[in-house]
């Protein structure tokens, strides 16, 4: 369980210092950008502060740190972090997966579009021990000299800037490829941290047969189950492990349901 948070509290100044010594011009405009009006924070069962936006989460609503630990444990992450890659994270939300994957990483990158959310988020976490680590970027101007570098989504925030992730997506690697295993791998870790995959499977059972699912219809259904794994777990499976994407003429991604009933 995450350490309680008091929601009254804020981490701003101590970050915005922090920042300060790092990237003064980076702290000032954190400094002066505007929260989202739109953004709601409320403190889930765990004690730590999460995050809806227009009734859409941000993270779990009912332990926002573990959701965040077990992305930074997985086997994706694993095998990107073996090969070399460092994670870019497509979303800040409130932070968590940038914390946990800091842990994990020399260096992170963190392309935000909104310098807003980026202050919602130093409000609420505490920062300072992982921004030496931290690369933020706001905007398409730094794109040169990033070798060996995965592009991370985080789902509600590439469903909040589609185009701004369409951008990044098309620049960088949509994280490394998995090893020769690595869909039966994934699963095996999975079962192994979540204790469960019927989860996935209850999920793909509303979808007709050799029927296409569509990433974001099946991440919004991950909302509306109970269970452990999560709706990042979910989007990294899909991604990344389990099946070729296409793309229809509208640019949504979708997967064939078939495909991931042969390793499930």
């Amino acid at each position: 369980m995450g350490e309680h948070i008091d929601l009254m509290a804020s981490f701003l100044t101590e970050n915005l210092t922090t920042l300060e010594l790092l990237d003064s011009s980076l702290a000032g405009t954190i400094a002066a950008a505007s929260v989202p009006g739109e953004a709601l924070v409320t403190a889930a069962p765990s004690g730590d502060p999460t995050l809806t936006m227009m009734g859409r989460s941000f993270h779990s609503r009912i332990d926002p740190r573990a959701e965040a630990e077990a992305l930074a444990s997985s086997a994706v992450i694993m095998e990107m972090k073996r090969k070399g890659f460092r994670p870019a994270i497509f979303g800040l939300g409130l932070g968590y997966h940038a914390l946990a994957l800091a842990a994990g990483f020399d260096q992170v990158l963190v392309i935000e579009p909104d310098p807003g959310m980026i202050k919602l988020a130093f409000i609420h976490l505490d920062f300072r021990s992982a921004l030496s680590g931290m690369i933020f970027v706001l905007d398409r101007s730094a794109t040169a000299g990033w070798p060996l570098t995965a592009l991370l989504p985080h789902p509600p925030s590439v469903r909040r800037w589609p185009r701004e992730f369409e951008y990044w997506a098309d620049r960088l690697t949509l994280l490394p490829p998995a090893g020769r295993n690595g869909p039966r791998d994934t699963i095996a870790h999975l079962k192994k941290s979540a204790d469960s995959l019927d989860g996935l499977a209850d999920l793909l059972s509303g979808y007709p047969e050799n029927g296409l699912v569509g990433h974001e219809d099946l991440a919004a259904r991950t909302r509306s189950r109970t269970g452990l794994l999560t709706e990042t777990e979910i989007y990294l499976l899909l991604l990344e492990e389990l099946a070729p994407a296409r793309k229809d003429a509208s640019g949504r991604i979708f997967f064939r349901k078939d495909h991931y009933e042969e390793v499930l």
